[in-house]
This record gives C-alpha cells, sequence and structure tokens, in this order.
C-alpha cells in the first residue's frame, strides 16, 4: 500500500476499495437505521427476569430470551438509550427472528 500525501492523489487499489465497502457495510456510512420506519411504533418491549435474564418481546409474543451475561450488558446500553434506540437495540438483539433462524434447543 503506497503512502498517501497530502495535496497527493493517489488512486485506490482493489484491497483499498474492498476494504472501504467493508467498512461502510459494517458502519452505514450514515444511512438511516430504520429505513423503513417500522420501528417507530415500537414494536419491541423487555422484561428483566429476577434471575437475570431478559425477555424480548416482539408485538407481545417472546420471541427471544437472553441469558444473565448477555442480558446485563444489554440492559447497561438500554439504560442510557433514547427510545428510538431502544427499539433497535432489541431488534438486534433478536437477530432476524422473522426469517426461520430460530435457534433449535434440544428438548
Amino acid at each position: 500500500m503506497a503512502l498517501r500525501r497530502p495535496g497527493v492523489r493517489i488512486p485506490l487499489g482493489p484491497l483499498e476499495k474492498s476494504t472501504a465497502v467493508l467498512f461502510f457495510f459494517y458502519f452505514g456510512a450514515g444511512m438511516p437505521v430504520d429505513a423503513h420506519g417500522k420501528l417507530a411504533a415500537e414494536p419491541f418491549s423487555w422484561y428483566a427476569c429476577p434471575d437475570g435474564g431478559l425477555r424480548i418481546y416482539w408485538e407481545g409474543k417472546l420471541v427471544r430470551t437472553l441469558p444473565t451475561a448477555k442480558a446485563t450488558l444489554l440492559l447497561s446500553k438500554l439504560e442510557l438509550a433514547s427510545a428510538q434506540e431502544v427499539q433497535l437495540l432489541l431488534a438486534k438483539a433478536t437477530g432476524n427472528f422473522k426469517r426461520g433462524n430460530e435457534q433449535k434447543h434440544p428438548k
């Protein structure tokens, strides 16, 4: 990789282009977080269990139960978040639950 000096424009190589694309993909590059506006209706709710776990509900239906370790991390973020950020954090914690990626638990 060539060193860049101020005022000198060097074209990006293939590796640098792919790195830039990955950066924008993962970090959003200023793109809207809730592009379709579905989180504005606040479909997610949560309940902190007495045992330290966290239950996440979508439209009143239980979609995810987090264990204590992950729940404490998420709860610390939820306490400082705005209403819109809470919805986003809960959506990210549930994953893509409506697309069939539910975890199979042995019975």
